[in-house]
């Protein structure tokens, strides 16, 4: 008989990390990404048992925790969802801050090195009178790697789009200028569009990360549109993976907290308006540090003082 698997699920603003704490195989390897290329291809059971119903549902999202890859960080993590592995994701580190000063992972509440598929990561557990009330991290270095592409896409005709990386590959489509609200109502076009554009994007090649090939893919298509009936920013994003399997699937739109393609958007707009290297790094890999105090990652337990 297994071992059973023991999790633990947290949320951040609703964001589900479900994160395996023992009971699967460890994986193999030196490096993180090799780590998660063993994982994929020797124990994608453990994967598919946790992130598929009936234990688990199409937006589920989960992490192993491994041993760390470099020799100043606390610990390693791996990604997986419903569709496979991802390279890096906002919502889990902002969870894992929480998560590793709970579990006596990190010593340093403020600085909590996590090596990740897309490097390391800085993250900080904030707290006020002794209770956790957030999270902030400093991503990897965010960039953007095309501007103003065009790929022609079946029942929408020539598309433009922007590529920028914050962890992962994102694609940066105008809404407005498909016609399509950024409302709940569209939501069902949102996802339909998202897949059309993500596919015919990878049709004529993905986009290639400058040192490592297992990065070198596209994660997904976030819209962006002129903010209406929205005093908090200037611009809108709605985020559309366009990945998934059936019957569950994760073509989905996104209006939850979504970090990883806030990084990319910020790193890939500050290049394109500003051309500043010196603004793009402060901004594109610390833009969200801040702002992302406020997507808490809780337990259920969540008043437990921080110990």
């Amino acid at each position: 008989m297994h071992e059973p698997i023991v999790t633990i699920d947290m949320h951040t603003a609703g964001e589900p990390l479900r994160i395996i704490k023992s009971g699967a195989p460890g994986p193999v390897g030196q490096t993180i990404l090799e780590k998660r290329r063993w994982l994929r291809e020797n124990a994608d059971w453990v994967r598919t048992s946790l992130m598929w119903e009936p234990r688990g549902h199409a937006d589920m999202y989960g992490c192993f925790i491994t041993e760390p890859e470099r020799a100043d960080s606390d610990f390693g993590a791996i990604f997986l969802h419903n569709e496979g592995y991802s390279t890096m994701c906002g919502h889990a580190i902002i969870a894992l801050a929480r998560y590793a000063i709970d579990e006596g992972l990190a010593k340093n509440s403020d600085q909590i090195k996590i090596d990740v598929p897309a490097g390391q990561v800085t993250a900080a557990a904030i707290a006020e009178g002794g209770r956790y009330i957030g999270s902030e991290f400093v991503n990897v270095e965010s960039f953007a790697t095309a501007f103003d592409a065009t790929v022609a896409v079946p029942e929408l005709g020539k598309v433009s789009y922007d590529m920028a990386y914050g962890g992962a590959f994102y694609a940066f489509v105008d809404a407005d200028s498909l016609g399509i609200d950024l409302t709940p109502k569209q939501s069902t076009d949102l996802i339909q569009a998202g897949k059309q554009i993500k596919n015919a994007i990878q049709a004529i090649g993905e986009p290639q990360h400058p040192t490592q090939g297992d990065l070198s893919f596209l994660y997904g298509v976030i819209f962006t549109s002129q903010a209406h009936e929205n005093n908090h920013s200037q611009r809108q994003k709605h985020q559309c993976p366009g990945y998934g399997r059936m019957p569950a699937r994760r073509e989905r739109s996104r209006e939850v907290p979504f970090p990883g393609g806030a990084f990319a958007w910020s790193g890939g707009w500050i290049a394109k308006v500003a051309f500043d290297q010196v603004l793009h790094r402060d901004i594109g890999v610390r833009g969200m540090e801040d702002s992302s105090r406020v997507y808490q990652a809780v337990r259920f337990d969540a008043q437990r003082p921080l110990s």
